[in-house]
């Protein structure tokens, strides 16, 4: 599995990170505003894209209620086939890209869905149904587990780390 995440690195032009070199899964993290190509790869000469730089790992994806239906789309063959397909006029490449997906989004557009009293959701009841009928998009379907959480205040723990050592927790995971 290392040799084979290195090489999908290497081929996509990406330095291999100290965590790669240590036969640790790799990490991917994308936003909602990351584009169909960066997601599958591509270009001139063909290289990989977040699909199978996460190979053998986890792709994590920020504000996924905010992503287009465009690109939710493109999650579809890779989550089935644990490969993509990318197309050219004399042949098609095919890139391994067998991840888990782990994504974050707010229930509605203001956040608050699921506060407590104090700090209330200020979406309209006809905003929120267009937000919620984004979760019943095809490639969401294919989420096992689905979490809802309230938000966590650090101002109520001092003791609290930051963000930054959540992440890296969360890699070492």
């Amino acid at each position: 599995e290392q040799l084979e995440t290195e090489r999908i690195w290497k081929l996509a032009g990406k330095r291999i990170s100290a965590e790669l070199q240590e036969a640790k899964r790799p990490f991917v993290q994308t936003h909602h505003t990351v584009s169909v190509g960066n997601l599958t790869g591509g270009g001139r000469s063909p290289r990989p894209g977040a699909f199978s730089l996460s190979h053998h790992g986890i792709l994590f994806t920020d504000e996924i209620m905010e992503m287009k239906a465009e690109t939710l789309d493109c999650f579809r063959e890779p989550l089935d086939n644990a490969a993509i397909g990318l197309s050219r006029t004399s042949h098609i490449d095919i890139y391994p890209a067998d991840f888990l997906w782990l994504a974050a989004g707010n229930p509605c557009r203001c956040g608050m869905a699921f506060e407590e009293a104090g700090t209330l959701c200020r979406c309209s009841p006809q905003t929120r149904r267009l937000y919620e009928r984004r979760f019943h998009h095809p490639a969401m379907e294919r989420f096992h587990l689905c979490v809802c959480m309230k938000s966590f205040s650090h101002a109520n723990d001092r003791e609290s780390p930051p963000a930054e050592s959540y992440f890296e927790e969360m890699k070492e995971r």
